[in-house]
Formats: structure tokens, sequence, C-alpha cells
């Protein structure tokens, strides 16, 4: 029978737990190595509705980018969100797996994933802290583009900056990827399209001259789910695997 440790070593010979960021929380965040396993739920965040999915169906495993628990348990009761989820979990004996940055920055992950999605074709690393530069056939305007980001990535809207520049050679950067800014500047890039951009970076954008659009964290990143959803399925087809459609009600209030 497959057991919980099955599923681990493969998504960490995919995405290795040792290559996530120093401040991350990553792998087997609840549950036994040697549990077994026949179903699996994935999500990219393990929200409430999303353990209420999983022990409706039976699945003894949920697999997910964020972690469901991020900063030290100090206590565990109602009054910290991290420590209702993980006694929630324990409770309905579910275990979870959580791969973060170390997924981001993994072939076939996070930041490699959102361009193939927009349909920017092959792209190359922007920096070795993560972000992939994509370059267009024919330059277009934002204008043109933005239709193009909404409808790909599925989001009900978009917060931009338009420099007038044409859009040629494009940065992007899963999640929160502001702070990458000035490797667009570096690299020649006319174009950032990221999440949760604070305002500041909008103020450098027009400094610098580049279009700047925030697609928001759960659009940019979102799309890993059905990537995990197929490696699973293809590593272990004795397995239901299935993607978690309670998040859907949560994609309405991103950006």
């Amino acid at each position: 029978m497959t057991k919980i440790r099955d599923v681990f070593e493969y998504l960490n010979a995919w995405a290795p737990v040792e290559s996530c960021e120093s401040w991350d929380n990553v792998g087997l965040l609840v549950g036994r190595f040697d549990a077994t396993v026949s179903k699996i739920l994935v999500a990219l965040d393990i929200t409430k509705g999303v353990m209420e999915e999983a022990a409706a169906i039976g699945a003894e495993l949920i697999v997910a980018h964020h972690p469901v628990i991020f900063s030290p348990i100090t206590s565990v009761t109602e009054y910290n969100a991290d420590a209702v989820r993980a006694l929630y979990l324990a409770e309905n004996k579910i275990a979870a797996i959580c791969m973060h940055t170390n997924l981001d920055f993994a072939p076939d992950g996070v930041d490699q994933t959102l361009p193939e999605v927009l349909g920017f074709g092959d792209s190359l690393p922007l920096s070795e802290e993560g972000g992939r530069i994509s370059e267009l056939a024919e330059s277009v305007s934002l204008v043109e583009l933005l239709p193009r980001i909404k409808k790909s990535l599925n989001t009900s809207g978009l917060r931009y900056y338009d420099s007038g520049r044409p859009i040629k050679r494009i940065a992007t950067v899963c999640g929160s990827g502001g702070g990458y800014l000035s490797y667009c500047v570096q690299n020649g890039c006319d174009t950032l399209i990221t999440g949760d951009i604070k305002h500041d970076v909008f103020v450098e954008a027009e400094v610098f001259g580049i279009n700047l659009v925030d697609a928001g964290h759960f659009s940019t990143e979102n799309l890993i789910v059905p990537v995990i959803v197929e490696k699973l399925e293809e590593a272990f087809p004795e397995l239901d695997v299935a993607a978690s459609s309670a998040l859907n009600e949560l994609a309405r209030y991103h950006v």
C-alpha cells in the first residue's frame, strides 16, 4: 500500500525541501510518514474549506503550496489559526505536505509554469532568487496584453502601471514579486508581471519606465495545482488525486 512517505519522497525529488528559502517551512507538516494513503486533495492553501472538503471525500493527505504551519506554535488553542488548522487535520487523520519556495524554484515549478500559462513560451531565470524572463516574438502594448493575462490566469481584475513602452521582454514572478523590480532593470525587461505589489513599487516603476502588472498572489500561483495533480496521478496511478474546489470561492476575493 502507498504511504505518506512515498508521496513525500516523490515530491521531494521534484522540489527538494532543502532548496527552500531559510525563512520557509516545508515538507510533511502534519501527519505520520508511515500512514497509508488512498486519496489526495491538492490545493494552493489549506483553508477551512479545503480541510472540510478533504474530510468529506475521505482524503488522508492534502498536498498544498503554502505552509499550513508557518510561525512556531506555542499553544494549540482556538486563538491561533495555524494551531486550529493543525488540530483539525490531526483530529480528522489528514496529513499535510506543503511545498512552498522549494516548489517555486523547481523545474516545472510555479515560477516556470507562470510564463507558460501566459503563453510566453520558453523562459530563462531572472535571478538566483527566482522569477523568469520571456521574450515575445513581436512587441505588444500593455492594453493589448492585459486581457490575455486576465483570461490566462482566470482573475477578476488587474492592477497595473502603463509606462507606454512596447512590451517585448517580460519578467514574471509568482506570488509576491514587487521586490524583483531591480532585477527587471538590470536584465533590460520592459514589463514585470507578479502579485502583491505595494504602492512604492508602482512609484519605482514610473521612475524606471517599466510596465507593471499586479495579477494577484492567488492567480499567479494557483496554476501549479493542476501540475501537481498531473504529476501525482502519473507517479501514483493507484491513488485518487483531485484538485480542491473549495478555493474557487476564495478566488473571487483576489485581484
